[in-house]
């Protein structure tokens, strides 16, 4: 049994992926300011690959391009001016990736826009290099070699099931005792791990115990997202404003 949600409760930025040792605690609080409610109905339905079938190319381009561009335009401390997208394409929140030789070097998003989608690109790419507290902030010298990922996510539907997802193809979120942890479809796939790892990575992510996920009172989501990632991007993509 599914329940499609407009919004979680709580709604804040969140971190993505586990960093070996350590967690963060997401407690659930008020909406945060920098995170807007969707309440006009954004929301994307259908399998990953129906979502890269609704996203042209030179969409994809703008969306790595903005992330790499509020980066620089952070660490270098100037205003960053915001391209006009011509395809407007129906996302539900974004998650920004960041890695230097292959490693995790942060990871940050939103489960609601803020605003546009490229304005809610711009925030978490931000967060990403200089607010995820697993990591010291982003240098310029690291952002050379650092590959970027851009995760589009389709709207949370809550399971009453775990069973209720599928490997690659759903990102979970679990909310249980005052607590949230939250991992993208890539992670498993990317990790090896089967449904029950998963989920137990899952309940790690909020500092829980492995198995909180078969707690009655434990609440659980799945999502899917659609990855873009400079690794497999055009030049184009690779290009900066700087």
């Amino acid at each position: 049994m599914l329940i499609f949600l407009k919004s979680l409760s709580g709604i804040s930025p969140e971190s993505c992926y586990q960093s070996a040792g350590r967690t963060i605690i997401r407690p659930i609080h008020k909406i945060d300011p920098y995170v807007i409610s969707d309440n006009d109905n954004r929301t994307l339905h259908g399998s990953p690959y129906r979502m890269s079938m609704m996203i042209s190319t030179d969409t994809r381009a703008i969306v790595l391009r903005t992330a790499r561009n509020a980066i620089e335009a952070q660490l270098d401390d100037r205003p960053l001016s915001l391209p006009t997208l011509t395809q407007a394409p129906h996302v539900s929140g974004v998650f920004v990736t960041l890695r230097v030789s292959g490693s995790l070097r942060g990871c940050i998003g939103f489960l609601e826009l803020r605003g546009g989608l490229l304005e809610t690109v711009a925030e978490a790419a931000r967060y990403a290099a200089t607010q995820d507290v697993r990591f010291r902030p982003l240098t310029r010298k690291e952002l050379q070699q650092c590959r970027i990922e851009v995760t589009l996510l389709g709207a949370p539907e809550r399971i009453m099931d775990a069973e209720e997802f599928t490997l690659g193809r759903h990102g979970l979120i679990i909310e249980y005792d005052g607590n949230r942890g939250l991992l993208l479809p890539q992670v498993p796939v990317e990790r090896g791990w089967n449904r029950t790892e998963f989920l137990s990575a899952l309940c790690q992510k909020a500092q829980l115990s492995d198995s909180c996920w078969t707690h009655p009172d434990a609440t659980l989501f799945r999502f899917e997202g659609l990855p873009i990632s400079e690794e497999s991007a055009a030049p184009m993509e690779r290009e900066s404003s700087g």
